[in-house]
């Protein structure tokens, strides 16, 4: 009894100093390190306090499954019922209101955001039924938080407007300043960086005028990210460092680590690697202190870049590590992405091929995963400015509703005159009276051709209405469309091709022959190009946006149509036709360029060249000509020229419109995307491209960049790679010993549903690679086993894949063989049984 007495008082000794935190703003404490489900309820129950009471009520809504105590949806509606009827009876709604939201608060930091919406939402009714709109405005922008966080930006839209509504309404600055804070966030997280600038400097100016110091870091960290996302990293440094003084100054631990991990980004970027590693240290002795695990994860990979930037691998590794075990947790897709693309450079810098490429494939996934994400940050773009041209319709029929409503009231004027002086009238004499009358008369067909006009009016609105309805259901359908189809197909056609790029990068490492290394060469350049086209064609949304990437660096233009030459050589020859590529003396050696861009548009010319080109030849001619006195800039002209069929006069107008194709008697297939990216990227890179084309002729693409800056040729960084590592001795499974056999043979069970799995793996993928004896074959069907071994956890079919994967990744093939015939020999066992 005594002990069960201390824990009491230890409970409500912890709940008082929450109520005192809630109430008066101190710092919070995580109700895990006080109590429990249990003693939630015994609190709930017995307690004398009402108002520990309703916060039992409220965190036993917010809690996390605890051991045998499951909460459902249901319990926790029920327990915030039973706060709300005790705060009716002791009239303390305004309290259980605040408590609600603060909470959310907690559990929104904690990265639980259903439970953070469902306990806003449930204050945000109660200051409703009070009609409180100070309460409001603060519940409806921590709302609007959750919903950015979790990147839907129309409903965070939607309920930072409504804050910013009722902050004005009852003049609360405060709120008004958060709210306008918040709206500037979602606009530079949909790339609307000039709206969230303006943004910014209205909730700053309200913040000083407050002379609210937290405020005022909040927005100048804020304006220093607009610069950041502009690439302006000296302005966004000014920025942060402001940031950085306020917040010493109140003494902001959370806004000192905010600042001091912007600040390491910033210098990152600007290459002065020791500045950034020394702030993002000074971030991560907050953020461990803080218990804010999204920075923290944050950091930690942020750190391990910087030391791998530094060569110091096994430091970067370790603190990658951290971080993405971290990420994981708490769900930070980013933070994901980012580990699995510093591991995978990790690995291939210490050459573990096949760890590199488990890394490299994660990282693609995570970033198709953060493309669909992008795609829905385009769509709340778009329906936001959707939003905002319905709002100025609005504003127009407004303005005619306005103007029919004057028509109107001339009219009960008009009327009140008639009836004044049809009384006078009647006053005066009788030979007015039929004047009057006669007045009236045509006064009437005035007043009905007024009417007609009024009720065209009021038609053609709501017609107008309904079309803006109509097209706004179209866009946004046609979005959703397109947004499912690029989310899909990116990830579907990338991942296998990343796998031909890896296995190309662990082949090169194993190969003498120099044959078969400069067929190789191919195969990896021609992959690369490809891969390169399908991410623009797929994203063909970010390319009519003019949101695609242009990356200048030095650039030797003869290494590009060199490597064009060696990727055409196979098609040219096969159609027994004649490439030419011929470069006049003017061209400059090296230029500063994209290469990626430029490479793609004379793939697409080229291509499209030797398709329609049946017999004669190809040239390619580069041109230039000097464009002012000093000789450092030029015109780089580029002509493709072929004896094709050529285009019809009709057809020429519209054969850089996307997804336009000409009726082809040769019924060449294609996707009519080419030209129509082509010509987009020329014009990106200050380019214009011209045709001249004759039915039978053949055509003649010109090309024309204009004031390309010329290099001097040791501005050329040259990466030079060191020369390979012999190939590894294979070992082959014969000379494997017994040992090796008796640790993975037996991995079948009296599991009837794991054998159920092995059977058909072994008619499907196990028949095929055997047949086939290709490599991309076997290793589907080790990644299938794999698959399996790791569902049931069975460990020894998971060292019978290791094995496998080792004897593919040394191309033994004798190995292979041996360790096929084991995998027989057990599923011989399962169906003799």
């Amino acid at each position: 009894m005594h002990s069960l007495g201390i824990k009491k008082q230890l409970s409500l000794f912890w709940f008082c100093a929450l109520l005192s935190t809630l109430l008066f703003g101190r710092p919070q404490v995580n109700v895990s390190d006080y109590s429990s489900y249990d003693s939630l309820i015994i609190l709930s129950n017995n307690n004398e306090n009402d108002s520990i009471r309703i916060l039992s009520y409220i965190y036993l809504a917010s809690m996390k499954q605890e051991g045998n105590n499951f909460i459902t949806s249901i319990n926790r509606r029920n327990y915030l019922n039973k706060a709300k009827e005790l705060a009716e009876k002791k009239q303390l709604l305004d309290m259980l209101a605040y408590s609600a939201d603060k909470i959310g608060v907690l559990r929104r930091n904690n990265n639980q955001y259903d439970i953070a919406i469902m306990l806003h939402q449930f204050a945000l009714e109660i200051s409703q039924e009070t009609n409180n709109k100070r309460q409001g405005s603060i519940f409806n922008n921590n709302l609007g938080v959750v919903y950015r966080r979790i990147d839907q930006y129309d409903k965070a839209t939607e309920y930072h407007q409504r804050a910013l509504t009722l902050a004005e309404e009852i003049n609360d600055k405060k709120s008004q300043a958060v709210a306008i804070n918040s709206l500037g966030n979602i606009q530079i997280s949909i790339g609307n960086t000039e709206d969230a600038l303006k943004l910014f400097r209205k909730s700053l100016l309200i913040e000083q005028e407050l002379d609210n110091k937290l405020g005022t870091a909040i927005n100048l960290n804020n304006l220093g990210n607009v610069y950041f996302n502009h690439k302006e990293f000296d302005k966004a440094i000014e920025y942060y460092k402001l940031s950085l003084e306020i917040n010493k100054q109140i003494k902001s631990e959370r806004g000192k680590a905010i600042c001091y991990s912007d600040l390491g980004q910033a210098y990152k970027e600007k290459g002065e690697v020791q500045k950034a590693l020394q702030y993002y240290l000074k971030a991560m002795s907050i953020n461990l202190n803080q218990g804010d695990r999204g920075f923290l994860a944050s950091t930690y990979i942020n750190l391990g870049l910087i030391y791998l930037n530094k060569n110091e691998l096994n430091t970067a590794e370790s603190y990658i590590f951290m971080g993405l075990r971290i990420s994981k947790e708490i769900g930070a897709k980013e933070n994901i992405e980012n580990a699995h693309e510093g591991l995978y450079n990790i690995y291939k810098l210490r050459k573990k091929y096949k760890t590199a490429l488990l890394h490299y494939d994660t990282f693609h996934i995570y970033r198709d995963s953060i493309l669909s994400i992008d795609l829905q940050k385009d769509i709340a773009r778009q329906k936001i400015s959707f939003d905002s041209e319905r709002n100025e319709n609005m504003v127009s029929i407004l303005e005619k509703q306005s103007k029919i409503d004057q028509l109107e009231l001339k009219r009960q004027k008009f009327y009140s005159w008639l009836v004044l002086s049809a009384f006078i009238i009647a006053l005066g004499a009788v030979w007015f009276l039929a004047f009057y009358l006669w007045t009236k008369n045509k006064s009437n067909k005035i007043l009905k051709k007024k009417n007609e006009e009024i009720d065209r009016a009021r038609h053609n609105l709501k017609m107008l209405a309904d079309d803006l309805f109509a097209a706004k259901q179209e866009a946004e359908k046609s979005n959703n469309i397109k947004s499912e189809f690029l989310a899909n197909m990116s990830h579907e056609i990338r991942t296998p091709l990343n796998a031909v790029i890896g296995f190309t990068d662990l082949l090169e490492q194993k190969l003498t022959d120099n044959s078969q290394k400069e067929h190789l060469k191919l195969i990896k350049l021609s992959a690369n190009v490809l891969l390169v086209l399908i991410n623009d064609v797929l994203d063909l949304s970010k390319i009519e946006a003019g949101k695609t990437n242009i990356t200048f660096k030095p650039l030797i233009i003869r290494d590009v149509f060199s490597e064009l030459d060696l990727i055409f050589r196979k098609r040219i020859h096969d159609k027994n036709i004649r490439l030419h590529i011929n470069f006049e003396d003017s061209v400059p050696t090296t230029i500063n360029f994209s290469d990626l861009r430029l490479r793609q548009i004379l793939l697409n010319l080229i291509s499209n060249a030797i398709k329609f080109t049946e017999s004669g030849e190809i040239n390619i001619n580069i041109k230039a000509n000097s464009t002012n006195s000093n000789n450092n800039t030029t015109n780089l002209i580029i002509e493709v020229i072929d004896t094709g069929k050529g285009i019809p006069e009709t057809e020429q107008q519209n054969i850089f419109e996307a997804f336009y194709q000409i009726d082809d008697i040769n019924n060449n297939q294609g996707t009519g995307l080419g030209l129509s990216i082509t010509s987009k990227l020329v014009n990106m890179l200050n380019g214009e491209i011209n045709l001249h084309s004759r039915e039978g002729k053949g055509s003649k693409f010109t090309i024309t960049f204009s004031d390309v800056e010329i290099l001097k040729s040791d501005d050329l960084n040259v990466l030079k790679t060191g020369k390979g590592n012999k190939p590894e001795e294979t070992q082959s499974a014969n000379a494997m010993q017994d040992a090796d056999f008796r640790s993975i043979s037996g991995f079948t069970t009296k599991d009837l549903e794991l054998n159920s799995v092995l059977v058909s793996v072994f008619n499907n993928e196990f028949k095929q690679a055997k047949e086939s004896n290709l490599i991309e074959n076997i290793q589907k069907f080790s990644n299938r086993l794999r698959k399996i071994s790791v569902e049931q956890n069975n460990l020894k079919l998971v060292l019978y894949c290791d094995k496998l994967d080792e004897l593919i990744g040394q191309f033994d093939i004798s190995g292979i063989e041996t360790y096929f015939g084991l995998f027989e020999l057990e599923i011989k066992k399962i169906i003799e049984t």
